[in-house]
């Protein structure tokens, strides 16, 4: 059954109208045009309002459950701003556009929803901030320092203890800074990973301009002047009394694969015999056994074997082959930490404090940088 709407020309409601008072209007003497008009108007009006009241009582018999609430409930607009939407509009039931259909309130919902959506939001949107955040995510009263224990006297691990002059500088600098020490033991090469990916916050390297720039990283005011050196074996201690002696050997050279040693070797020891080993107790055991005449590595492993009044196999040439400097090394973004640590490194400079830390694991050839 489809009912037309109540206000088109030659509607039910407007024929039974006509029928019930004939065809034609009649004026009563004395009543103008304009009077009958308006008249007419009032009585249609009427009959519209006693066929929307009696479509409704229809409709409630037929579907209780689609009872909708009354116009002024429902904040409908009036009949004159009727919507062409009718049929999709709570209003409308079925195929049945019913006469007060109307256009659709600015506002349809309760007002309390609103609200409550945004708190069920902000509640979600925090829950999926904490999913989303890293596992190793820490608040700013701890500091992240990574570092690798294969480089005594730097970092290494005594009875399953981390040991060295990277953990002393970690726990005076953490202390300097009020800060939770915690400490990351990672392969070396993952350190400069784990740093730009966010799971440390430091890491004690030496890496040179062009590289931070590179990794979009930077480095504090330099803490220790080094490069790379050469270890040999003490009765060939007296055939390299320069450097330039060193580079030009032709003998067997060893060096850990990897390293700025690596890179000195194959770019400035071209008459060399290179020998690429798996780490520093690996060249050292070849050294030993006479595998090869020279191991080339970092100036604190070469520091490390002078210093120890048992060794006399092994002796160090303390002439640094390239310059580097320790500093620790942080992300580009974190220029805070990095006022920070140069702040404290400056005070141990003054206080003195730098030179008994290195003076502790490096007693020879420490210089510290100024």
């Amino acid at each position: 059954m489809r009912h037309g709407h109540p206000c088109a020309a030659g509607s039910d409601a407007s024929r039974r109208q006509s029928a019930g008072r004939g065809s034609t209007e009649r004026r009563r003497p004395g009543q103008t045009s304009a009077e009958g008009l308006q008249g007419s108007v009032g009585r249609n009006q009427y009959d519209r309002d006693q066929y929307a009241r009696a479509t409704r009582r229809q409709l409630d018999r037929l579907r209780p459950a689609a009872r909708w609430p009354s116009a002024s409930r429902r904040g409908c607009q009036p009949l004159q701003q009727a919507s062409a939407r009718g049929a999709a509009h709570p209003c409308s039931i079925g195929a049945v556009v019913l006469p007060w259909s109307c256009a659709l309130p600015p506002r349809v919902l309760p007002r309390h929803l609103p609200a409550a959506w945004f708190r069920r939001s902000l509640i979600l949107a925090t829950a999926l901030v904490g999913l989303a955040a890293p596992a190793w995510a820490t608040d700013e009263s701890s500091l992240r320092i990574g570092v690798a224990a294969d480089a005594p006297p730097l970092a290494f691990l005594d009875e399953g203890v981390l040991r060295g002059l990277e953990i002393d500088l970690a726990q005076a600098l953490t202390s300097a800074l009020s800060r939770e020490l915690q400490l990351l033991e990672l392969p070396r090469p993952r350190l400069i990973d784990a740093l730009r990916g966010g799971r440390v916050d430091l890491v004690f390297a030496t890496l040179d301009a062009a590289e931070l720039a590179a990794l979009r990283l930077q480095a504090s005011a330099p803490l220790l002047a080094t490069g790379q050196m050469a270890l040999v074996r003490s009765e060939d201690l007296h055939r390299f009394p320069r450097n330039l002696d060193v580079l030009l050997t032709s003998d067997r050279v060893g060096y850990e694969r990897g390293t700025r040693g690596a890179r000195l070797v194959q770019d400035a020891m071209p008459n060399a015999e290179r020998v690429p080993l798996a780490g520093a107790s690996a060249g050292i055991a070849a050294l030993r056994r006479g595998g090869i005449q020279l191991f080339i590595h970092d100036a604190p492993t070469v520091w490390t074997f002078a210093a120890d009044p048992a060794e006399q196999e092994l002796a160090g040439i303390f002439r640094p082959l390239t310059s580097e400097h320790l500093a620790w090394v942080m992300r580009a973004e974190d220029a805070l930490l990095r006022r920070q640590v140069n702040q404290v490194i400056a005070q141990w400079r003054q206080s003195g404090r730098l030179a008994v830390l290195f003076n502790r694991w490096l007693p020879v050839q420490v210089e510290v940088t100024r």
